[in-house]
């Protein structure tokens, strides 16, 4: 593996540590406008913006893990290039 590709690795998961930063705050007022909207008696809670928001959720937790699946795969095709010559 060449040394050049550690420092691209850390600086994309810092750059991406800080998009998660920013969208959890976005989703934390997506979640406080969530709870807002069943709060309200006015306005009828569809099953379907239940699931959205559900499914919204599941995807935010599952970008750092995709992160660090995807910074590994790069470290493992740099080190296998570094190797044979080929990708």
């Amino acid at each position: 593996m060449t040394l050049g590709a550690i420092p691209y690795t850390v600086i994309s998961l810092a750059i991406f540590g800080l998009v998660l930063l920013v969208g959890g705050y976005l989703m934390e007022a997506v979640i406080q406008l969530n709870n807002e909207l069943i709060a309200n008696p006015d306005l009828p809670y569809s099953k379907v913006r239940l699931d959205t928001l559900g499914w919204l959720a599941i995807f935010f937790r599952a970008l750092g893990v995709l992160a660090l699946l995807c910074a590994a795969i790069f470290l493992v095709m740099n080190a296998n290039q570094q190797a044979s010559g080929e990708i």
